[in-house]
C-alpha cells in the first residue's frame, strides 16, 4: 500500500525538507512519481505502522529493540532504495529546481534520515520538538529583552525545565516548588533524581516525602494552594 498522492507534502515534512519536498509534490502528477520514491516517503512516514504486541508466550523485548528489529528487516531495504533512487534522479534533475534542491537535501542528510535503523527508541522526525519550539515562536518578542546574558541563559534553563515537564506529564508549579525545597539539603551523588524524567519516582520515596514534610515554605505554600499537592 502507497500513500496517496494527498498524503505527500506532510508525509515530505518528516523525511526531508518541507518546502522542498512540498513545491516539488505539488507541481507533480503522480503518475510521475516513480515507486521507490514513494515506498521512500512512505517508510520515512510510518516507520513503525506493522509493529504489533508481541503473541502470548514469545519473548517479551523493549519497544525499543521490537522497533529496531523490525526496521532492520523491513525498513532498510526500502531506504536504500529510496536512496538509490535519489541518486538516479540527482543526475537529471536541473540546478535549482524545487526536486533538485529536495533530492541535494536528502542525499546530504542520508547518516541522519538512515539513523533510526539503528537506535528503535529514535523517532523518525523532529514533531516533538518543533510543537515545543512554538512557544518560543509565539513568545519570542517577549524575549527580545532579557535584560543580560545571564537572564537570557536563566530563562532558558526555565523554558527548558516547563518543556521537560510536560513531556513527562507532571505539574510544573509543583515540580517547581518542590524542587527548591529539596536542593538546599539534596545529596549532590542524587541530583538527576530531581530531574523530570525521574521526578514521578523521586516524590515516591519516603525519604523525600519526609524532606518535603519537615519543610515550612512548602506548608505555607500548600495552605495557599492545595489543588497542587
Amino acid at each position: 500500500m502507497f500513500p496517496s498522492a494527498g498524503l505527500l507534502p506532510s508525509i515530505a515534512s518528516a523525511a526531508g525538507e518541507p518546502a522542498l519536498f512540498g513545491d516539488f509534490v505539488g507541481t507533480t502528477s503522480p503518475s510521475d512519481l516513480s515507486g521507490p520514491y514513494i515506498v521512500g516517503l512512505g517508510l520515512m512516514a510510518f516507520p513503525t505502522r506493522p509493529l504489533a504486541m508481541p503473541s502470548r508466550g514469545a519473548p517479551r523485548r523493549s519497544p525499543g529493540s521490537r522497533a529496531k528489529r523490525f526496521r532492520r528487516e523491513q525498513s532498510q531495504p526500502l531506504l536504500d532504495k529510496f536512496f538509490q533512487w535519489c541518486d538516479e534522479q540527482a543526475i537529471a534533475a536541473l540546478d535549482g529546481t524545487p526536486i533538485s534542491q529536495a533530492l541535494g537535501y536528502a542525499r546530504n542528510q542520508r547518516v541522519a534520515l538512515g539513523r533510526f535503523v539503528e537506535d528503535g527508541r529514535l523517532p523518525l522526525d523532529n514533531n516533538i520538538s518543533e510543537r515545543n519550539l512554538r512557544r518560543e515562536v509565539l513568545g519570542r518578542k517577549n524575549w527580545l529583552f532579557l535584560g543580560s546574558d545571564e537572564g537570557a541563559r536563566v530563562n532558558t534553563i526555565f523554558v527548558s525545565l516547563l518543556a521537560s515537564c510536560q513531556l513527562h506529564g507532571i505539574d510544573p508549579w509543583a515540580y517547581l516548588r518542590d524542587l527548591f525545597c529539596l536542593l538546599r539539603m539534596w545529596p549532590p551523588d542524587r541530583i538527576l533524581e530531581l530531574a523530570p524524567a525521574f521526578w514521578k519516582q523521586t516524590i515516591q520515596q519516603q525519604d523525600t516525602q519526609k524532606r518535603l514534610a519537615a519543610n515550612v515554605f512548602r506548608t505555607v505554600t500548600l495552605a495557599d494552594h492545595p489543588s497542587t499537592m
